[in-house]
């Protein structure tokens, strides 16, 4: 069964809140377990923070739109800015000697460390599409993570 839930919102920093604020219980619903919630949450984070700053390069007029998608076996979240796009193939090496100090620039390989698959495309209608997806893990009923505090 899929289920889908879509967010729009202008392009302010605060919206990044709200999309994790909605990402927390479906991710539950769907039956991540805290540890990989968390990684999902913190990938669509940063893809939200991309299309509001570099995207639609903190114009507020521009709009960004989530769409989190849920299968029986796969979580995709797509966002979708309203910018003119990049080719992520000239992307630096966010790992190289000359970045390492840099106070920005591992956004995508965050992306790609905590995902499974991360696609970068152009919509149709304008703007740039990162697709972000994550297997689902089956969790053995009455089972619950422990938690270490």
């Amino acid at each position: 069964m899929t289920k889908t839930l879509m967010l729009a919102g202008e392009s302010r920093l605060p919206f990044i809140e709200r999309v994790t604020a909605a990402l927390g219980p479906f991710l539950r619903e769907q039956g991540f377990a805290d540890a990989a919630a968390e990684h999902v949450k913190l990938a669509v984070a940063e893809a939200v923070a991309n299309a509001i700053q570099h995207g639609n390069q903190g114009r507020v007029a521009r709009r960004v739109e989530v769409t989190f998608e849920s299968r029986e076996d796969r979580l995709t979240v797509s966002v979708r800015d309203e910018g003119p796009g990049f080719d992520a193939a000239l992307l630096p090496d966010a790992l190289a000697p000359q970045h390492l100090l840099k106070p920005s620039g591992r956004g995508v390989l965050l992306m790609r460390t905590l995902m499974d698959s991360v696609e970068f495309s152009t919509h149709p209608q304008g703007g740039q599409v990162v697709h972000l997806s994550k297997q689902k893990h089956a969790v053995p009923p009455n089972t619950q993570e422990k938690r270490h505090g």
